[in-house]
């Protein structure tokens, strides 16, 4: 599976992996939110900062709030699991934030894997499995 932003859709053509799904939006990335200033003038990661920061506060003008995300990447999940179950496994190529929080949706449904509280680098892989306490394999 894939998100539909494109990046994710180039990634998995990159990959040459054999993929019938259609890339799907539910898998997007939880967008920033942003004020209509022009000023002041801040370096783009102290504006991603503070905007992640105040989303995750509730903050949302121009963009889903954060309980909308997290509804999404409950049905992320749910999606994943079928997926896994039909399928034996499943590879996502999704962004950080979502991946985060489909990965606590995974958790609350009984799948093992790392606790991700930030992201640590572009292409990082993390492996979740049913109810198994030796899944934190994968970083």
């Amino acid at each position: 599976m894939c998100s539909s932003v494109a990046r994710c859709v180039q990634s998995r053509a990159f990959l040459d992996v054999d993929c019938c799904l259609q890339p799907d939006p539910l898998f997007a990335e939880a967008h920033l939110p942003y004020l209509d200033w022009p000023f002041p003038r801040l370096p783009p990661s102290l504006w991603r900062l503070l905007f992640r920061s105040a989303w995750f506060c509730g903050f949302a003008r121009h963009t889903e709030p954060i309980g909308e995300s997290n509804q999404r990447a409950g049905a992320a999940a749910e999606r994943l699991i079928q997926l896994a179950e039909g399928h034996g496994s499943v590879l996502l190529m999704g962004h950080g934030i979502m991946n985060i929080l489909i990965a606590r949706q995974l958790r609350k449904r009984g799948w093992a894997g790392p606790l991700h509280l930030l992201m640590r680098s572009y292409w990082h892989a993390s492996v979740y499995r049913k109810g198994s306490p030796s899944a934190h394999a994968g970083g």
